[in-house]
């Protein structure tokens, strides 16, 4: 939460947490990706859309 100050914390099951934050610009999107298998973007859908397509393209590196 200490990269995301207006992050709250929406639920929590044992280490898995939901979180909302505001957030503005590219920045956001190259943070979640170098956390790797850790985090998975729920929502917007259009976000999550655009880390899916990410991903997509990141593996024809190794293809």
């Amino acid at each position: 939460m200490d990269k995301l100050p207006t992050a709250r914390i929406l639920e929590q099951t044992g280490k898995n947490y939901v979180i909302e934050a505001e957030v503005y610009g590219d920045g956001i999107k190259m943070w979640l990706l170098s956390q790797g298998r850790w985090v998975k973007v729920l929502e917007p859908a259009g976000f999550a859309a655009e880390i899916k397509e990410e991903l997509e393209q990141m593996l024809k590196n190794y293809g």
